[in-house]
């Protein structure tokens, strides 16, 4: 909804003001309404502990430290970083301020954003009516609810309009929506409700014709995405068709490739856990590069991959992420003429094309920039930002980027299972995508931080998407340990999953 101006101003009100504009470019933004209930109270005695609540860490630490802190986003349209609260006093709208600038500098991997820069000076302050951590444990507890209600497709916390955000398939959902809240004393009020179209994995089982390298195709070109690696090398690294032997023959991307324990030669790569034999269950599946073959085209096994767990409150069906881990392949097998005996990874690598595009329901070029043929990864980030850009590279759709419409939604993917706190973002996806590494680009030293991996997408036009869904990495963490090293150096990467 949007948050109405009091006008006109009392004297008291006035005065209030200066002294907020003084404090920090301060906007008064204030919801109807009554005022925020304590976020410490949860009614019918239904307490939800904050590591339960299945939030981005990022929005969870800045609640924990500041209470009336109520969001931080994007501001679509200006670009403006939007610092929210419910607190109309000068001081802890400052305090609450600087803090956020701090944390969001760090994120985006520019703490000297603080103090100065563009970051700091465009910055915003509104008051909202709910904090962040009243509207994050309402959610939490409404949550394993609304998972079994058909036509129910998502539930967000939406930083933008301060409500908790109900993505509905079917409109008469929402009367069982609102019986629930009803029945949980949740105020309807506090909720709000859109359209929307159920969510599609992105594997394919078969691509369109396409004009790749010798060992893909009977034509002659340069190499692509989806041609067997050879630029600069045929180490395995992320953006790169592969395809599980057996079952579909799921085509997808790998995701990104890793060392585990931080040792290069325990060496991992992670796409989604849907592209394998059996989603959601270690299956040993056969992973190949780019195609299914024979024993030549053989990368590696999955490892690891999780079941779906409770949602902590009854439903069962919940996963922290859509990702899974592979082992690369040892063998002992002899070819003539020999072969070496490991696909080895390129740590913190994904492939570069030639396009980097923001088109919409498109295929940007596939084909790799034989001149500078990798992204670096410089670091990992565990959150995201509504509002920010953030980029993808797929074997399908190539190197395409776009804005983030949600940072944190539970999305309920094939199979009802339920991909807690996914990331939405308007870019170009399609079948065979799924897997694809997401990443913050530095146009500038042409690097990039790791956030996440793309799993689905939305408002399709045959086979193609014009809104990706990711799981970001700190979900991915959850599901797959704390110990994976994902960067180019060990220096660089601060933060490794």
């Amino acid at each position: 909804m949007r948050h109405a101006i009091l006008s006109p101003l009392s004297l008291r009100n006035a005065c209030l003001l200066i002294f907020l504009l003084i404090a920090g470019c301060v906007e008064p933004d204030i919801s109807p309404g009554a005022p925020s209930a304590d976020p410490a109270r949860v009614p019918h005695g239904e307490h939800v502990a904050d590591e339960d609540l299945g939030e981005d860490p990022l929005m969870l630490a800045l609640a924990r430290q500041h209470p009336s802190f109520a969001g931080v986003f994007f501001e679509p349209g200006t670009g403006r970083l939007v610092v929210a609260s419910t607190s109309t006093d000068a001081s802890d709208a400052t305090s609450v301020r600087q803090t956020v600038l701090t944390a969001v500098g760090t994120e985006l991997g520019h703490p000297q954003t603080a103090t100065g820069g563009e970051l700091a000076l465009n910055a915003v302050h509104r008051v909202f009516e709910y904090s962040f951590l009243e509207l994050a444990r309402h959610r939490a507890r409404i949550r394993s609810h609304v998972f079994g209600v058909p036509g129910v497709q998502s539930l967000s916390v939406d930083e933008q309009h301060n409500r908790i955000k109900v993505g509905l398939s079917d409109p008469s959902a929402r009367d069982s929506v609102e019986q629930i809240a009803t029945d949980l004393a949740i105020p309807i009020q506090m909720l709000s409700f859109a359209h929307e179209l159920p969510v599609h994995e992105l594997y394919g089982t078969s691509l369109p014709p396409f004009v790749g390298n010798l060992q893909d195709s009977t034509l002659p070109g340069p190499p692509t995405l989806r041609d067997s690696i050879t630029v600069p090398d045929n180490r395995l690294r992320g953006g790169y068709k592969i395809q599980i032997k057996g079952g579909a023959g799921s085509i997808c991307t790998l995701g990104f490739t890793a060392a585990q324990n931080h040792k290069v030669n325990l060496q991992r790569f992670v796409t989604n856990s849907h592209c394998s034999l059996r989603p959601h269950e270690k299956d040993n599946g056969i992973w190949h590069q780019p195609a299914v073959r024979s024993e030549f085209s053989k990368i590696g096994s999955e490892l690891t991959d999780q079941s779906p767990h409770s949602c902590k409150g009854g439903f069962k069906n919940c996963r922290h992420s859509d990702a899974s881990l592979a082992i690369t392949i040892f063998d002992d097998i002899q070819y003539d003429p020999p072969r070496p005996r490991h696909r080895f990874i390129a740590l913190g690598e994904i492939g570069r094309t030639t396009e980097r595009s923001d088109c919409v329901v498109c295929e940007a070029a596939n084909t790799i920039d034989t001149i500078n043929p990798v992204i670096l990864i410089k670091g990992t980030r565990s959150s995201i930002l509504v509002g920010e850009t953030l980029d993808k590279v797929g074997q399908r759709t190539g190197w395409t980027y776009g804005n983030v419409s949600e940072s944190c939604e539970d999305k309920r993917s094939k199979g009802s299972v339920w991909i807690l706190c996914s990331g939405v973002i308007d870019f170009a996806a399609g079948k065979g995508d799924s897997g694809s590494p997401v990443f913050q680009y530095d146009s500038i030293s042409g690097e990039a931080n790791l956030v996440g991996m793309l799993w689905g997408g939305a408002e399709f036009r045959g086979t193609l998407a014009a809104v990706g869904v990711i799981s970001p990495f700190g979900q991915i963490k959850k599901d797959l340990g704390e110990f994976l090293k994902v960067c180019k150096s060990v220096q660089f990467c601060e933060n490794p999953i």
